[in-house]
């Protein structure tokens, strides 16, 4: 899996631009980017959705999942539950 989620930490928001600290691929397109503390650490990262399929990342960095789990259906989409 390596394509189209953004994710952006620490984001600074002006009237003119948005500044990112972080940036990476991860996921194809049409993947339901996710953000969440997947291990408990106390740092968001970043997540995806796909037909049923998670697959999250523990660390903001290009790659693939380092866990996945598969819990939906095609069509599904996630919601907050926060």
């Amino acid at each position: 899996m390596e394509a189209h989620l953004t994710m952006q930490k620490n984001a600074v928001i002006s009237s003119l631009r948005r500044i990112h600290d972080v940036a990476f691929h991860f996921g194809d397109p049409g993947d339901v980017p996710v953000t969440g503390d997947w291990n408990g650490d106390g740092t968001d990262t970043a997540g995806l959705f796909r037909n049923g399929g998670w697959y999250l990342r523990n660390s903001t960095t290009t790659g693939v999942g380092d866990v996945s789990f598969g819990f939906g259906d095609r069509g599904d989409l996630p919601s907050s539950w926060s």
